[in-house]
């Protein structure tokens, strides 16, 4: 059967449960709901077709686009230090690499809820490049960021909710600072957040259960320390308002699988979204991705496969569509602007699916 007439039929299925009393099989667009069951059919479908992830090329021109956001080029001349956060319940222990990194970098922890500051500029010298390894599991703790550097976040099986706020929030001190997350390889990690934030601070922003003032970069790091080797898995659910969100642009990597289960707005929302490789799968009642700065650039599709499901599956200034696979279902969808490819526009009973063709 056809793949195109699959996906037809387990979206005219789910349309006609949501008829009226008559039973009528037309429903108006701005009525039919986007539901899991809907996501979750679609993703079945898609998951099982044959994909090939192609290899990244890591630019070397400091001057390319996206130079800065491959982590094989941070080229900082310093070691990487490691601090290890272990949850367990309702408690979260710090470990430091080495005595100096505990003098530099001060985190507190109350219950199972840390706070890192790596931001005194009177502590500029020694720290090189900081990993914060984060492990074990606890449904009441939270991680909260203020550097003045930028840093690594490597996800190794940790399972975090915090019923107070966000999961993880990464603050700015002076500047923006691009955020390294690498989601280890071999791993499945998850991230939840509380339905009401009762742990916001005056002046800063709490709008997702992962959320970064700065850029994110999400990639995958083998046990070798080959960088887009192995897979890694995260999930995040948003039960407060978005799910991933960042006041800059979101990169993901080869390796890298991000499933967003739910969120009360936008599954991912950011000024810009660019994969180059990976896995994702959104899920967002309202928006399942939005960039929405029209001065950036809005979102690139370089490889990797995206799918995303919403009431407007993607909103976007600009959709550059240069590789990769991408399937979006909901009653709003978005052609690419710019770049090749082939797609295939199928309008639904109150909604559209589209689908990329080239893989």
């Amino acid at each position: 059967m056809n793949k195109f007439l699959i996906l037809s039929l387990a979206a005219s299925a789910i349309a006609i449960t949501a008829c009226d009393e008559k039973g009528s099989p037309y429903v108006e667009p701005e009525k039919v709901e986007m539901t899991w069951t809907l996501a979750d059919s679609v993703w079945n479908e898609y998951a099982s077709t044959p994909f090939v992830e192609a290899d990244e090329t890591v630019p070397t021109d400091p001057e390319a686009a996206f130079y800065k956001d491959f982590y094989e080029n941070w080229i900082e001349d310093k070691e990487t230090r490691d601090i290890i956060i272990n949850y367990k319940g309702d408690t979260a222990t710090v470990t430091f690499d080495g005595r100096q990194l505990r003098t530099l970098v001060k985190c507190t922890a109350k219950g199972a809820h840390v706070t890192i500051h790596n931001d005194s500029v009177e502590v500029t010298k020694g720290r090189g490049r900081v990993n914060y390894i984060l492990r074990g599991a606890s449904d009441n703790g939270s991680l909260r960021i203020y550097s003045d550097k930028k840093f690594c976040i490597t996800l190794d099986g940790v399972n975090l909710t915090n019923q107070q706020g966000a999961a993880i929030n990464i603050q700015k001190v002076i500047e923006k600072k691009r955020a390294f997350i690498c989601v280890a390889d071999g791993t499945e990690n998850t991230l939840c957040d509380g339905e009401v934030y009762s742990d916001t601070i005056a002046g800063e922003d709490d709008k997702a259960c992962l959320f970064s003032e700065g850029k994110m970069i999400f990639f995958t790091l083998s046990d070798k320390g080959k960088v887009g080797e192995g897979h890694g898995k995260l999930t995040v659910t948003g039960r407060y308002n978005h799910a991933i969100a960042s006041d800059s642009r979101i990169y993901i990597h080869r390796g890298v699988e991000i499933i967003v289960a739910n969120a009360v707005k936008d599954g991912i929302h950011s000024d810009a979204l660019v994969m180059g490789g990976g896995l994702v799968k959104v899920f967002g009642p309202k928006d399942a991705v939005q960039c929405e700065d029209s001065t950036k650039c809005g979102l690139q599709l370089l490889g990797g496969r995206l799918l995303s499901c919403g009431k407007r599956a993607l909103t976007t200034p600009s959709f550059n569509y240069a590789g990769g696979e991408f399937v979006q279902v909901g009653n709003d969808t978005s052609l690419p602007t710019e770049g090749q490819g082939n797609w295939v526009e199928v309008p639904q009973t109150g909604y559209n699916i589209l689908h990329s063709t080239d893989k």
